[in-house]
């Protein structure tokens, strides 16, 4: 796949996979210990290092710490995050942390910017 072309090429490919990251890192939150848990961080892996590659487009380094927090998190929960992630994915509503999850998209954020390759568990 070739680099993005520009920082709002970068911004598209991050938001159209927003919701499917944000859903990984719900999972990982409130299922640390789950039998699929490898295989959720094994697709958020992907992902982050196809962003990588949105990152280092053409003419530098397309994303900024504030887009990840806004695409994935902000955009998606909004003002409500409790009240968005019961009406998004009903089961989890008990175990949700909205702060640490929070922490979670910085945390994915930095991945694809500094190019390490694992989210770290937050605990």
């Amino acid at each position: 796949m070739a680099a993005a072309r520009s920082k709002n090429e970068a911004i598209e490919k991050l938001s159209s996979l927003s919701a499917v990251i944000l859903e990984h890192l719900i999972k990982l939150q409130c299922y640390p210990h789950h039998r699929s848990a490898k295989h959720w961080q094994a697709e958020l892996d992907v992902w982050a290092k196809l962003l990588m590659r949105y990152h280092r487009g053409k003419g530098g380094k397309n994303f900024k710490l504030s887009d990840f927090v806004w695409c994935i998190y902000e955009e998606r929960i909004g003002d409500s995050p409790v009240l968005a992630i019961i009406e998004t994915y009903g089961t989890v509503q008990e175990a949700v942390d909205p702060a640490k999850l929070k922490k979670m998209t910085q945390e994915f954020g930095k991945i694809v910017m500094t190019a390490e390759t694992a989210l770290k568990r937050t605990k």
